[in-house]
């Protein structure tokens, strides 16, 4: 039999960590948190794909990946580092697709 306490404590846990229990999901919260981090994200990107039309593709590609399913982070500095190597890792995809690309180009 579960307490009534228990059962508090398990609502309480609950709140505390933004668990929702709904279906469809609500993109809104991760959209509003993905767009504070834009800047940021674009400017990685430029740096690594050296430019900024391939960047536009590759934060497109990072709110693709991260809004798949993503974690909960309470604190934002975790949530922008987890978006920084989402983004990471969808440019340096990018760069070594490029790259596989023109060194086949070169050999035909």
């Amino acid at each position: 039999m579960v307490s009534a306490s228990s059962n508090s404590v398990g609502s309480e846990m609950l709140r505390r960590n933004h668990i929702t229990l709904t279906t469809p999901p609500d993109y809104s919260v991760f959209d509003a948190r993905f767009s504070r981090y834009r800047r940021l994200l674009h400017f990685i990107a430029t740096r690594i794909l050296g430019g900024p039309e391939r960047a536009d593709e590759a934060v497109g590609n990072c709110w693709l990946s991260a809004s798949r399913d993503p974690p909960w982070f309470e604190y934002d500095g975790a949530f922008c580092g987890w978006l920084v190597r989402v983004l990471i890792d969808e440019a340096l995809a990018m760069r070594g697709h490029s790259n596989r690309e023109e060194s086949k180009d070169n050999y035909l």
